[in-house]
């Protein structure tokens, strides 16, 4: 899955824009299609799979990325302790 950030985000018009992490152009999506979408932010890093929507690439079952287990830095800040 593909990892970004969260640019612009409205509900009630139903969608959203993603920056994606690799600099790529940025990416709709619906939310209608994010189980999770009312719970979403700007500025929020998400996991995405990219695929080809009636305008060009879009986002998809986009997911909130949970802070060390899903964005890779869990242990990241950990020092290791000598043997």
């Amino acid at each position: 899955m593909e990892q970004g950030k969260v640019t612009a985000l409205d509900i009630s018009a139903g969608v959203g824009v993603i920056n994606p992490d690799d600099k790529a152009e940025e990416l709709p999506f619906l939310t209608s299609s994010v189980p999770e979408a009312r719970s979403l932010k700007p500025e929020q890093r998400v996991k995405y799979e990219v695929v080809w929507g009636a305008t060009g690439p879009e986002a998809t079952d986009v997911q909130p990325l949970k802070r060390g287990k899903d964005d890779g830095s869990e242990g990241a800040h950990q020092v290791a302790q000598p043997r």
